[in-house]
């Protein structure tokens, strides 16, 4: 779990450091900064494995003279974020090069010297970067309408997709899986099979339930 956020020079944050709870309430008036604090989670888990730079799956902000904050003169943007049990964050960090380029380091790269002499030594006690697989999920203020197909996702981790794409996907391949005890409703009549539970969270919110389909070919005309 996230103890602790740090930011510098993204955007309307000069610098910014919030000590993270289990639940955590953002809120304040408009150009606050709240949407870019998740915006630099976005952007640590973004860069923590395939550094996207400023641009990716995630987030996609611009070029990087549009991103930082120019009260910060000396300072390159940079987010650190620290996890429970740690004593050392991960760290990304954001540059322009001569060429007007942005550059990416991260914590954790190994320099090219010590890669040679074998001479380097990994920190256990850092923190690892947020990703999909490490349980780091973000789902934005987007939803999409009523559709006739929904996207199906092939990877291997539970990926539900920024707005929620693959949502169906992941009850398809999780339907009969068991939820905690503490969580089953109805237990009487249904199953604790996460499918179940949903359903039955349908039918009391909105009076339906749902019903998955995976298909297993396509055939297409031409």
């Amino acid at each position: 779990m996230i103890s602790k956020v740090q930011i510098r020079s993204l955007k309307s944050i000069k610098d910014l450091t919030v000590n993270c709870s289990r639940l955590n309430l953002i809120v304040g008036t408009n150009s606050a900064g709240k949407s870019t604090f998740l915006q630099a989670l976005l952007l640590e888990a973004q860069n923590g494995f395939d550094k996207s730079g400023l641009n990716g799956p995630l987030i996609s902000l611009g070029e990087y003279r549009e991103v930082r904050n120019y009260s910060m003169p000396d300072s390159n943007i940079k987010i650190w974020i620290w996890e429970n049990g740690c004593t050392e964050p991960a760290w990304v960090e954001f540059s322009e090069d001569f060429e007007n380029s942005c550059k990416v380091a991260v914590s954790g790269e190994l320099n090219v010297i010590d890669e040679i002499l074998e001479n380097y030594s990994i920190n256990e006690n850092e923190t690892e970067h947020l990703h999909w697989e490490t349980g780091f999920h973000y789902l934005s203020c987007h939803r999409l309408g009523p559709q006739d197909i929904y996207a199906k996702y092939f990877g291997n981790d539970d990926n539900l997709g920024i707005d929620g794409e693959y949502a169906f996907s992941y009850l398809m391949r999780h339907e009969q899986d068991a939820i905690s005890e503490e969580l089953v409703k109805n237990e009487e009549i249904l199953t604790n099979s996460l499918g179940e539970q949903v359903n039955y969270w349908l039918n009391y919110i909105i009076g339906t339930n749902f019903l998955l389909k995976d298909i297993k070919k396509q055939i297409i005309c031409r």
